[in-house]
C-alpha cells in the first residue's frame, strides 16, 4: 500500500495526522472548561438542579477530551524527537520553550482545576449545611456573623434569632396581631 512512499513522506503524514487529531482536543477542552465554569456558577447562584445535572454530564465528556488531548500531545512531542530529530536540533531554542509552555500550561490548568474543584466542594458542603438548618437557625447564624463583624458579642444572650419571614401572629414586634 505504501510501496512508493519514502520514509520521510510517511513520517510527515503521521505527524500531520497527529497534529490534526491533537489540535481538536485543546480547543474543545478550553471552550468546555468555560462552559462548565458558567454552569457551576449558575448552580451555585440559583441552586437549580438542572445546572448541576448539565455540569455533571459535560464533566465526563470534558475529562475524556482532556485526557485524550494530553495523550496525543505526548505522542506529538515524542514525534519531534524521533521523526524530526534534525529539525528539533536546529529549531530547539524556538520549539523547546513552546513545548515547555504547553506542559506548564497543562500543569497550571490541572492545578487550577483541582483548587476550583476543592473550593466547589467546600461551598457545596456549606450550602447543604445551611439548607439543613431551620429558618430561625439560619437567621441566627447570619445575625451572629453580622454582629461579630461589626462589634464584639458581649454575651450569648445578646444574640437573638430573627425570623426570615415576617409573621404577624408570632412576631413580638408586631402590635396588630394578624392584620
Amino acid at each position: 500500500m505504501f510501496d512508493g512512499w519514502h520514509a520521510v513522506d510517511l513520517a510527515r503524514a503521521q505527524f500531520a495526522f497527529t497534529m490534526a487529531f491533537h489540535i481538536v482536543f485543546p480547543a474543545f477542552s478550553i471552550g468546555l472548561a468555560s462552559y462548565l465554569a458558567v454552569l457551576e456558577a449558575l448552580w451555585l447562584s440559583t441552586g437549580r438542579a438542572v445546572f448541576i445535572n448539565l455540569f455533571n454530564y459535560w464533566l465526563k465528556i470534558f475529562a475524556i477530551g482532556f485526557g485524550t488531548g494530553v495523550v496525543s500531545g505526548i505522542v506529538m512531542s515524542c514525534q519531534f524527537g524521533t521523526n524530526w530529530s534534525g529539525f528539533a536540533d536546529k529549531a530547539g531554542p524556538v520549539i523547546g520553550p513552546l513545548m515547555a509552555d504547553e506542559v506548564l500550561t497543562v500543569a497550571a490548568l490541572l492545578t487550577a482545576a483541582v483548587v476550583a474543584g476543592l473550593s466547589a466542594i467546600v461551598v457545596a458542603i456549606q450550602m447543604r449545611s445551611a439548607r439543613g438548618r431551620s429558618s430561625s437557625q439560619t437567621a441566627f447564624a447570619v445575625e451572629e456573623e453580622e454582629r461579630s463583624v461589626s462589634k464584639p458579642i458581649v454575651s450569648a444572650t445578646s444574640v437573638r434569632a430573627v425570623p426570615l419571614v415576617f409573621d404577624a401572629n408570632t412576631d413580638p414586634r408586631c402590635s396588630c396581631r394578624g392584620c
